[in-house]
């Protein structure tokens, strides 16, 4: 380890750089620091030195250079790498700035020029501007934003060889049409917190890349994390909900409640990766059956028996089929419910039937489809499941998840305090 905690023979503890490169001409040196931090810190300045004897003068890299590696080397081998690409789209949208005209983050240098704006910085600009916009609207295929009252289309990033800034609206009519209903409200924490995660492990790369100096990402300042949803139906409210919604896709709520996967992965079950119970002839079960998808958010594929419950609502699909439809949870013509199961983030067709039937039955407008995930969690928490089995079947890589999906309810906890039953020392 070039960087480790030591106790001196006085008493003291201090932090002990030790380092040694022989492909750079670096003797091995150890140095005692008062911080972790300080310690890395010469490391990273012995390393510097030592480049620029090699090799002279480092190149000026780019904000937009390295987000261009990143995407290219890291995203593809992440499953939320389709997410990294619109986060980066954002990340280059110009920022107003009273002194400097527009700021681009991606013509900024790395490692900022003496007197002029560092990249975190800088970000810290462009946090602030999005969280100037009040509303959103999506027509046409453009970008519009409500910012102190007024309305500006926002060209996309990637359309030009420069990001362009936004512009004002003026038009009467397209106007008319912004005012209208609808449309979306800020952006929530939520995405600005990842587009800033985006950003500081673009310069954490950067840094190991041996771009730059020091690792900048620890400079960042990010949106604090929201706090975990406890949303989940009770079986009463998810019953209405199933009866108020049509056949078709009554089922997939069922089955979103039922197996407890993730939108796509449900969406996206076909009848060859159902393997059907097997019986014999008085009944006895001599095989479960299975349910499987090959490849989760986490990257990994998960794999479900099917229960009693699963088995019924499985049949109830198989006799509602169209025609050789591969899908089985499907519309009424037999189609998928994502408008292209092959693309990175397909659209959900059935939005405004869920928010059709959420109204129908008084549930709060904010409750998602995801949340049936959380209401499959709880469910089984509530009946008893080990948290270790829940978090196998869930397809979760830590117990931790189970904490944020599953919630026990008072009357439960009541019964796990009640297994030490009361005796007559607690008169």
């Amino acid at each position: 380890m070039p960087v480790r905690k030591r106790k001196l023979s006085s008493g003291r503890t201090v932090w002990q750089a030790d380092y040694a490169d022989a492909r750079r001409g670096i003797a091995r040196t150890r140095r005692n620091f008062e911080t972790k931090r300080e310690a890395e810190e010469w490391i990273a300045a012995v390393k510097h030195d030592a480049h620029r004897r090699l090799i002279g003068e480092r190149p000026r890299r780019l904000f937009a250079e390295a987000l261009k590696r990143y995407l290219e080397e890291v995203s593809p081998t992440k499953r939320t790498g389709a997410d990294d690409l619109d986060n980066a789209r954002a990340l280059l949208i110009p920022i107003p700035d009273g002194a400097r005209g527009w700021i681009r983050l991606g013509e900024l240098p790395l490692e900022a020029d003496p007197g002029g704006l560092s990249i975190t910085a800088a970000l810290t600009l462009w946090t602030a501007d999005q969280r100037r916009i009040q509303r959103r609207r999506f027509l046409g295929h453009e970008d519009y934003w409500l910012i102190a009252g007024a309305w500006y289309w926002q060209p996309d990033p990637a359309s030009t060889d420069r990001p362009r800034p936004r512009e004002r609206v003026t038009d009467a009519a397209l106007l008319t049409e912004l005012e209208a209903p609808g449309g979306r409200g800020p952006l929530p924490g939520s995405t600005l917190r990842h587009r800033q995660n985006l950003a500081a492990a673009v310069l954490r790369k950067a840094f190991r890349w041996e771009w730059v100096d020091a690792d900048f990402s620890t400079r960042i300042e990010r949106d604090s994390p929201a706090p975990h949803r406890t949303a989940y139906l009770t079986p009463e409210q998810l019953g209405a909900l199933v009866t108020a919604a049509d056949p078709d896709f009554g089922r997939l709520i069922r089955g979103a409640a039922c197996i407890g996967w993730r939108e796509h992965n449900l969406c996206t079950l076909t009848w060859e990766r159902v393997r059907w119970p097997e019986r014999a002839a008085d009944g006895h079960l001599t095989r479960p059956g299975m349910i499987w998808c090959p490849r989760t958010k986490n990257g990994d594929p998960i794999a479900q028996p099917i229960s009693d419950r699963l088995e019924q609502l499985l049949r109830d699909c198989l006799a509602a089929r169209t025609g050789e439809s591969p899908w089985v949870f499907a519309d009424a013509q037999g189609a998928c419910w994502l408008d292209d199961p092959e693309k990175p983030k397909p659209l959900w067709r059935p939005r405004k039937r869920w928010l059709a039937v959420k109204k129908a039955v008084g549930i709060e407008p904010g409750f998602r489809f995801h949340d049936l995930r959380r209401t499959w969690a709880t469910h089984l928490l509530q009946a008893g499941a080990a948290k270790d089995r829940l978090q196998q079947a869930g397809g979760w890589k830590t117990s931790r998840m189970v904490d944020v999906y599953a919630r026990l309810e008072t009357e439960h906890l009541l019964d796990t305090l009640n297994l030490i039953p009361r005796s007559g020392g607690d008169d």
